[in-house]
């Protein structure tokens, strides 16, 4: 980690690892607690497919075998 990081004198941005339903929408902000209290826009790095109709992951809804297929 830079020194600056640990000093808290200047972050661009901070990465961290966290377990997340996949059932649930993920949210797109996050509140932060420091100086100036502030909501956070959130990104998500390599997220699996995940099928919101099986709840399966591997693949998405629209690849899904279990849906009907009109």
């Amino acid at each position: 980690m830079y020194l600056s990081s640990l000093k808290k004198e200047f972050c661009l941005y901070a990465r961290v690892l966290v377990e997340v339903d996949l059932q649930v929408p993920l949210p797109t902000k996050v509140f932060v607690e420091r100086k100036n209290l502030s909501f956070n826009s959130i990104s998500g790095d390599n997220l699996p497919a995940f099928c919101v109709h099986c709840n399966t992951i591997g693949h998405f809804l629209g690849d899904c075998r279990l849906v009907k297929k009109v």
